[in-house]
């Protein structure tokens, strides 16, 4: 089973998403992604991942909550931006042949707001809410 890191950032009431839309499907999920051989903890990994999709560097404050996803382990942490310009990410996110992927933004969204976002997965969307 693949392991993922996942970063929860609320500022101001609102909720750091990555929103996608594959073909007629849209959805919100968590920044983050899988783990690298060089990568020496789960919060080394969440800290890289956050570097190449978000931009930003993070300060990662705690394990929130786990979660097994499809074939996935996901490891949900609490972050703070404590670096860097938000949406500057250089990842393979940005590379991508955007038919064949769909589309990918950055969107903070209001908490009061979340139980009408598909935000995959919904177990801690709902623990957030």
């Amino acid at each position: 089973m693949k392991k993922r890191v996942r970063a929860i950032i609320i500022q101001e009431r609102k909720l750091l998403l990555v929103h996608r839309v594959k073909g007629e499907r849209e959805y919100w999920v968590f920044p983050g992604g899988g783990l690298e051989e060089s990568d020496t903890s789960l919060e080394d990994g969440l800290k890289r991942e956050c570097r190449e999709e978000l931009g930003v560097g993070v300060e990662v404050e705690g394990l929130f909550s786990e979660d097994t996803f499809k074939d996935q382990h996901e490891f949900f942490y609490t972050c703070k931006i404590i670096s860097g310009t938000l949406g500057t990410g250089t990842g393979p996110e940005f590379s991508r042949d955007p038919a064949q992927a769909g589309t990918y933004g950055l969107q903070w969204i209001p908490l009061d707001e979340l139980a009408q976002k598909d935000v995959q997965p919904h177990k801690v969307r709902d623990i957030i809410r």
